[in-house]
């Protein structure tokens, strides 16, 4: 997709990348960055695998499922971090319709795994947390939660939603 302006009232459709088709609209951005795959103009990527997640966490109310969300936050992001400021503000926005998935979301300089999980039917947003992999590290994932705990209080190396606690508990 390249790089497109929009005015103020267009939308951009949630393409799959399953079957190439649009699952419904959404308020576009003044800009957004063009894509190949899963990769945009400034190198930011995303890679994902499913995980699952307890199905009574599914929001079948939600317009995002995993693909169009990944391919909205390289349109709209510029590095992994904002990436995942993306993600979490698009699913607070217009729900999350999968049940869990884990991604890789990299840029040129760091990588993160993140972790998301629904909130359930009716519940817009994501609980999640996101893990920066040390430089000189390489992480691997597969069909299952790798993050089991996490601190609080490094920033610079864990990103978390608001709310992981109090919704865990």
């Amino acid at each position: 997709l390249p790089p497109m302006d929009f005015k103020a009232g267009d939308k951009v459709d949630l393409l799959s990348l399953e079957d190439g088709q649009s699952h419904g609209q959404i308020p576009a951005l003044p800009h957004e960055f063009g894509t190949v795959g899963l990769i945009n103009e400034h190198q930011v990527s995303i890679g994902e695998t499913t995980t699952g997640g307890r199905e009574e966490l599914q929001n079948p109310q939600g317009l995002l499922r995993y693909d169009p969300l990944m391919l909205l936050a390289l349109r709209r992001s510029s590095s992994a971090r904002e990436a995942i400021r993306q993600i979490d503000q698009l699913c607070s926005t217009y729900g999350y319709k999968s049940t869990g998935e884990s991604l890789s979301i990299a840029d040129k300089k760091e990588v993160w795994l993140m972790e998301i999980i629904g909130k359930g039917p009716g519940n817009k947003g994501i609980v999640w947390v996101a893990a920066r992999v040390p430089d000189g590290y390489l992480s691997a994932h597969a069909n299952m939660s790798r993050i089991t705990t996490f601190p609080l209080h490094d920033p610079e190396n864990w990103l978390y939603s608001p709310d992981v606690i109090d919704f865990a508990v």
